[in-house]
């Protein structure tokens, strides 16, 4: 059997290699990571091939004595290896107690059998482990849970019930993660997100397996990455654990593939390794760590793109009054197929009549601003299947997961598109491109602040939950959360400031528009007490006014916008400036708050 099983496993890898000499679809492909900790093992030992009463019925009967547990190997067994010391036998609910019985071998048949000279109990439960100690007589140690390798947990375990027993199963069964953001795989997952898993168990997990050295986060050279703090939800506990790290804004890279691992460190209240593969088993660490790869993008350096796993046009909207049409990919693009040979618009469907225009990249990459001449609003795009991104793989738009396809018929008759991308277009909406986006809930993803000192500008719970568009936990709050005040000790004048990162609209000049949306609420005490929205574009030398918020606001205000469009081909920064006299700042005079906060373009 083992000689088969090396067959097979030759003319897979044989298969394997032939397979992997046509193009690879995988955009994580080739990569190899640093932790590798630890190379499994094929193990040649024997395995388990049942284990039962002697009458098949898997209860063990107080009377008649003589009913015994036979366990029956595939192999020939070296019988001094076949002990009391490597199967044992235990009560669930007394696991420490010793019991008295007896194993014997019979080489014959291959079975090892368990006997209890004092006879069973009807209200047990009995665990039977067989543990690697156990070897065949060409010395191979037990292949427990029959998958073919060298695990640390590679024992074999059986429960029977005595005739009356009311005692619960014992948990064998290995915890798992049941969720994780990024999932496997993604494509773009925000800098600016939060790396999440749920750790589950039937049972009980280990809280204190949960620890930061059981998370591994690498690049895909293999260099190790410094995950950040790690947070653990224990609302659902025992059972679930949700573990958490943020921020990430200054840990994770734009445009970088990652891999994420749990590592089988991670057990359950019983001693379950963690079971990463899903398969049941706790098995070793090369096959049953949890190990997620994914791809970085940062909202802060363009628009947050669609999850898709093909290259393919996203989206195309018209911008600059119907002047010029935007046309977005799913990935990053290589800039040097983004030309008018690969991108063209025409007057008629069967792609005559060619409308000249310019080709404009867009700064992001993920897209190019197509500049039209005499164009009447109608008409008609083609996209070559050899545009690429920037890991070298052609256009996808018929979305079969094979690249830069030319139009064929199959051999049952059957038409496939090609991977060239023919659409009809008429003026539509702009679309709108995130240059910064930021709803609190990761931390500080750039902001600075000065003035008052204690500096009022923090991230807050307070008075969130009334905002119907929260989406969260936390809001930007100038004000004092413990006596819902904007009071400093003393009756002092409040000059607080919160600064946006420079943002680089230079670029950006291309568009029309330019807008910083958000949700606000405020309540101060008097019209000295006022907060403003500034903008420099000498990076904080000097500032002017674009709003002044002072009284009060009730409710919270939504998806309220400010246009910018002077700001359009510049560097600008943005700053919330909170100034009061010093008289009042007391409750219910709360301060301010903002929420939700996006620059965009369009």
């Amino acid at each position: 059997m083992k000689k088969a099983l090396y067959t097979l496993t030759v003319v897979l890898l044989i298969g394997a290699v032939i397979v992997g000499c046509g193009k690879k679809e995988n955009p994580f492909e080739p990569i190899t990571s640093s932790y590798l900790p630890t190379t499994a093992m094929e193990s040649q030992g024997p395995t388990v091939l049942s284990i039962n009463t002697r009458d098949g019925n898997n209860a063990l009967y107080e009377s008649p004595t003589y009913d015994e547990i036979v366990v029956l190997f595939d192999a020939d067994m070296n019988p001094s290896t076949i002990t009391t010391s490597t199967i044992l036998l235990q009560e669930v609910e007394h696991l420490t107690t010793p019991l008295t019985y007896t194993v014997s071998y019979d080489k014959a048949s291959k079975k090892a059998t368990i006997k209890s000279p004092n006879g069973w109990d009807d209200d047990a439960r009995y665990l039977v482990t067989v543990t690697t100690g156990i070897k065949d007589i060409h010395g191979h140690a037990l292949d427990g849970n029959d998958n073919g390798w060298v695990d640390p947990q590679d024992f074999y375990r059986e429960q029977f019930t005595g005739f009356t027993t009311t005692t619960a199963a014992y948990d064998v069964t290995p915890p798992m993660v049941t969720m994780a953001n990024p999932t496997n795989d993604a494509i773009y997952f925000s800098t600016t997100d939060s790396i999440e898993i749920w750790i589950f168990d039937n049972d009980s997990v280990d809280r204190a397996s949960i620890t930061q050295d059981a998370f591994v986060l690498t690049k895909a050279n293999g260099q190790v990455v410094t995950l950040p703090a790690m947070y653990v939800e224990e609302s659902f506990a025992p059972a679930l654990y949700i573990v958490r790290f943020r921020p990430l804004a200054t840990v994770l890279v734009d445009s970088n593939d990652y891999f994420f691992t749990v590592k089988t460190s991670i057990k359950d209240m019983k001693g379950n390794m963690l079971d990463g593969n899903n398969n049941g088993d706790a098995e070793n660490e090369f096959l049953d760590r949890e190990r997620i790869k994914f791809r970085t993008y940062d909202p802060r350096n363009g628009g947050i793109p669609t999850q898709a796993t093909n290259l393919r046009v996203l989206s195309t909207a018209y911008v600059d009054a119907n002047r010029g049409l935007v046309i977005r990919f799913t990935r990053k693009m290589n800039p040097a197929t983004l030309n008018t040979s690969n991108i063209k618009i025409y007057n008629n469907s069967n792609y005559t009549d060619y409308i000249p225009g310019s080709i404009t990249i867009l700064p992001d990459t993920m897209g190019v601003r197509y500049s039209l001449e005499n164009y009447d609003g109608s008409g008609y795009l083609w996209v070559s299947r050899l545009v690429r991104d920037t890991a070298g793989f052609y256009l996808d738009q018929n979305n079969n997961g094979i690249s830069g396809e030319a139009a064929y018929t199959t051999g049952e008759g059957t038409f496939q598109a090609s991977d060239d991308l023919f659409a009809s277009i008429a003026y539509n909406s702009g679309l709108e491109m995130i240059l910064f986006n930021d709803m609190a809930e990761d931390g500080n993803v750039g902001w600075t602040t000065r003035g008052t000192t204690p500096q009022l500008w923090h991230r807050s719970t307070r008075s969130v939950a009334a905002n119907p568009n929260n989406g969260g936990l936390y809001a930007w709050h100038c004000g004092v959360d413990a006596d819902s005040s904007y009071l400093v000790t003393g009756p002092t004048a409040v000059h607080d400031t919160l600064m946006m990162p420079e943002i680089d609209l230079t670029s950006y000049n291309i568009y029309s528009n330019c807008r910083i949306r958000y949700d606000r609420w405020y309540r101060t005490d008097g019209a000295a007490d006022a907060c403003r929205m500034i903008a420099s574009t000498d990076n904080g030398a000097n500032w002017s006014t674009v709003i002044t918020w002072s009284g009060t606001d009730t409710p919270w205000t939504t998806n309220t916008s400010m246009g910018l469009n002077g700001y359009l081909g510049t560097k600008v920064r943005l700053a919330l400036a909170f100034d009061t006299d010093a008289v009042g700042n007391v409750w219910p005079s709360e301060g301010f708050y903002i929420d939700n906060i996006r620059l965009v373009v369009y």
